[in-house]
């Protein structure tokens, strides 16, 4: 299996963009190696319509639509599949801010089923951004990718107090009853919680390019799975301020364990995505299965913001979409996600004995929860006594 990669909407660590919200991956995914089989006949394409290679945004509506239909005639041929992330830049600042206060890991008053169940952890971040106005998301997203450790826990701080003093306001009290607590420990613990990134590789792991990215292994490796093929290369298209990122990632995902580890509510979990794969950096001259995949993204780029496109174009797009899977990380996306698949739990009633055997459990973890408050309390306690007598 071979898999080809392009991205539009590229804006580094501009998450607020009026003009680019959203950060497209898209990858062409073939049995055989498309570079190597395709690279006369894209290039005969490409000379039709008075070129060197296909690059949809020079080309234009026009010139594409000329080419669609061989063009579909050749990817029938191939057989491909294809795999499309949509990132919404806004809704990672969403995200990010949740994992920051609500981490059971390192926050000691999180609570940890609202973080560990799938269900909770996307209802409770969505609405934490609700109540969060854009000036403090602003400052929260720069303070993350602040360079100066003490500029960033001053920022962290700053963030936990304005949240705080916003609480007062929210309608949902049972909302800010499991919450408060949690903005209350992180603000006075700042040292617990990881906020600072040391080094561009790993502030670079919050940006919308390498959460892409793990969308995108993600179809890879569900696609090599529905093929019962291995993954022998991705070539990805040229990206000179990630390059060093994406091949850390890569390098992560690839030679991780292929052990299935079973999570909350009956999901399993593989960390492996695309085992034994290489990986390359390739210019789209260089990659007929880059130009292609240049060409899918920027017709499906001018549907989604309801451009018009050709008939032919139309057609090729139609046949592509019933060959796609498609990774929706925005509001609407995860949301829609949770309806489609938790609703009826959600919604249902409940006999009292269960609801009498959730509230006991609840009351368990809340409990649970209390303790490691008090025995980081104890240890803390315990650092500065030694810091004291040091």
């Amino acid at each position: 299996m071979y898999v080809f990669v392009d991205e539009s909407g590229n804006t580094g660590a501009h998450l607020f963009d009026e003009a680019q919200p959203i950060f497209l991956t898209v990858a062409l995914m073939t049995r055989t190696d498309f570079d190597a089989i395709n690279a006369k006949p894209i290039a005969a394409l490409a000379r039709e319509v008075g070129d060197t290679q296909l690059h949809a945004a020079k080309l234009g509506v026009a010139r594409i639509e000329e080419i669609a239909r061989p063009l579909h005639k050749l990817l029938q041929r191939a057989d491909p599949r294809f795999f499309v992330s949509r990132v919404e830049k806004r809704y990672i600042v969403a995200t990010k801010m949740f994992d920051l206060l609500f981490d059971p890991g390192e926050n000691r008053a999180a609570s940890p089923h609202i973080y560990m169940l799938r269900p909770l952890r996307i209802t409770f971040a969505v609405k934490f951004a609700g109540i969060v106005t854009e000036d403090m998301a602003r400052a929260f997203w720069a303070s993350m990718m602040e360079t100066n450790a003490d500029r960033a826990k001053g920022g962290m701080i700053q963030f936990c107090n304005d949240v705080l003093a916003l609480l007062p306001g929210v309608e949902d009290k049972g909302f800010v009853r499991r919450i408060r607590p949690a903005i209350e420990w992180a603000q006075e613990n700042p040292e617990a919680i990881y906020f600072h990134s040391d080094g561009r590789i790993a502030r670079q792991g919050h940006l919308p390019n390498l959460v892409g990215f793990g969308n995108l292994m993600d179809g890879v490796e569900a696609q090599s799975e529905a093929w019962r093929r291995p993954v022998r290369r991705i070539r990805h298209d040229r990206q000179s301020e990630f390059e060093a990122a994406l091949r850390f990632w890569h390098e992560l995902y690839a030679n991780a364990s292929p052990e299935r580890v079973p999570l909350m509510m009956g999901e399993m979990f593989k960390a492996q995505r695309a085992g034994g794969s290489t990986f390359e950096i390739s210019t789209a001259e260089a990659s007929p299965g880059i130009q292609v995949t240049d060409v899918i993204m920027w017709l499906f780029n001018r549907l989604h913001r309801e451009k018009e496109i050709g008939a032919d174009s139309w057609r090729l797009m139609q046949w592509v979409f019933r060959r796609s899977m498609q990774n929706d990380f925005s509001f609407d996306g995860v949301l829609g996600a949770l309806d489609a698949r938790y609703a009826r739990l959600m919604t249902e009633p409940m006999e009292e004995a269960r609801l009498d055997a959730a509230r006991e459990q609840l009351a368990m973890i809340d409990a649970g929860t209390k303790e490691r408050v008090e025995a980081y309390r104890i240890e803390k306690a315990a650092r500065q006594i030694e810091g004291d007598q040091a």
